[in-house]
C-alpha cells in the first residue's frame, strides 16, 4: 500500500470565493498564505456539499490509513471484509496513478 503523500497536505477548507463560486482553500502553505485550489462555479444543488467533501479528502485519507494499519493483522478484517475491501480500494484510488 502506497504511502507517500504525493497531493497538496491539509488541511483543506471550502468557502465561497468572491464571485460566489465555492472555492476550494489551501488554509496552509509552505509561506503561510491561503490559496484557491479548485473552483466549483456553477450553480447546482450538489456544489456546497461536493466541496466539503473534497476539503475533507485529505483527513479522509488519514483516516482510511489509520483503520487499514490498526486492523492489518486482525481478526476483524476477516470478519468484515467488504468493509476492509473498501477502505483498501479507496486508499488505492486516492494513491495511484
Amino acid at each position: 500500500m502506497t504511502t507517500e503523500t504525493k497531493h497538496t497536505p491539509g488541511p483543506w477548507m471550502a468557502d465561497r470565493a468572491d464571485n460566489g463560486a465555492t472555492a476550494i482553500i489551501l488554509a496552509n502553505d509552505p509561506e503561510g498564505h491561503a490559496f484557491n485550489m479548485a473552483y466549483l462555479r456553477y450553480e447546482y444543488p450538489e456544489r456546497d456539499a461536493n466541496a466539503r467533501l473534497m476539503a475533507a479528502a485529505p483527513d479522509l485519507l488519514v483516516a482510511l490509513k489509520l483503520v487499514a494499519e490498526a486492523f492489518k493483522n486482525d481478526s476483524h478484517k476477516r470478519l468484515f471484509p467488504v468493509v476492509f475491501a473498501t477502505v483498501d480500494a479507496a486508499i488505492q484510488k486516492a494513491t495511484t496513478a
